[in-house]
């Protein structure tokens, strides 16, 4: 069916409307009379309508762009742990991320992944679900994740002008990479020898930060992701879990003031916090798994 409108004006004040509606097996003609302030009207309210619309759209569109990034980051975790080699899994067993192990190939809902950040209370530090507030603490990170929330916490960036020449080597080393060659190099490199070793700890602590802790929607590795390649040595010392929170809640405020389009931060750990609460209101009951939650 289609319908066409043709406007012809007769007076200053007048406008004569003809509508023609053409279907399989009739055409038919509409005619009508309007002032022409009628005319104004309904011309103003097509065009606010017009633009509601578009700003509907908009903001729809802006909503998908925040979380339409997360399910690529994600699956990378689960796609690395099932190829590692056994030594190397060994080796992120020993560094304090075995339990990361557990994170799944999945289709993140960014309906859900919205709904969280949406109701996330920066101030109290919250979800705020519709039966009560869900308070995301470090220690419910620490829990979620099976990462340390005790110890020194790690500066925003690296120094390089202190850096001694050894160091620079090292920092050098994973300057401009993308989550792309981390996931790479994780599969593919030697861990022969202490030196390998060692290389593949920075690596692989660099990509589990990309990928899944502090997620950037950049594609390079960010500077917040290189102070933990010169501690991998006694990287449970360190307050990961503050670590991972302090950047998600800034992620999320960055997003909410408008200084960025996409939403840094893990925000997996919100589902995996929600979820568990909900099942689990008391997580000292008997019944409720111990850390880490993922894993269950």
């Amino acid at each position: 069916m289609k319908k066409y409108s043709f406007f012809f004006n007769t007076h200053e004040t007048a406008t004569l409307r003809i509508s023609l509606k053409i279907t399989q097996t009739s055409l038919t003609f509409f005619a009508e009379t309007v002032t022409g302030e009628e005319s104004r009207e309904d011309f103003a309210r097509k065009k606010q309508k017009l633009m509601k619309t578009a700003k509907e759209t908009a903001k729809e569109k802006m909503k998908t762009m925040v979380t339409k990034k997360d399910k690529p980051r994600y699956n990378a975790i689960a796609i690395v742990f099932k190829n590692l080699s056994k030594k190397k899994k060994d080796i992120v067993e020993e560094i304090g991320f075995g339990a990361l192990a557990h994170v799944p190939k999945m289709n993140v809902s960014h309906a859900l992944l919205r709904e969280l950040i949406d109701c996330y209370n920066e101030y109290h530090g919250c979800l705020k679900t519709l039966h009560r507030k869900i308070y995301i603490t470090p220690r419910k990170m620490a829990a979620a994740l099976s990462i340390s929330h005790d110890g020194n916490r790690f500066p925003e960036k690296v120094e390089y002008g202190k850096l001694n020449e050894p160091d620079k080597a090292i920092f050098d080393s994973l300057k401009c990479v993308a989550l792309a060659y981390l996931t790479k190099s994780n599969l593919d490199m030697s861990v022969e020898g202490e030196e390998n070793r060692q290389k593949f700890r920075r690596t692989f602590v660099v990509f589990v930060q990309k990928c899944f802790l502090l997620p950037t929607t950049v594609s390079m590795a960010s500077t917040i992701h290189k102070p933990p390649i010169f501690h991998v040595d006694n990287i449970r010392q360190w307050d990961w879990a503050n670590h991972v929170l302090s950047f998600l809640r800034k992620g999320i405020e960055n997003k909410r003031k408008g200084k960025k389009q996409f939403l840094d931060g893990c925000v997996f750990v919100f589902m995996l916090i929600y979820f568990h609460e909900t099942k689990f209101h008391r997580l000292d009951a008997p019944d409720a798994p111990p850390p880490p939650w993922m894993a269950h």
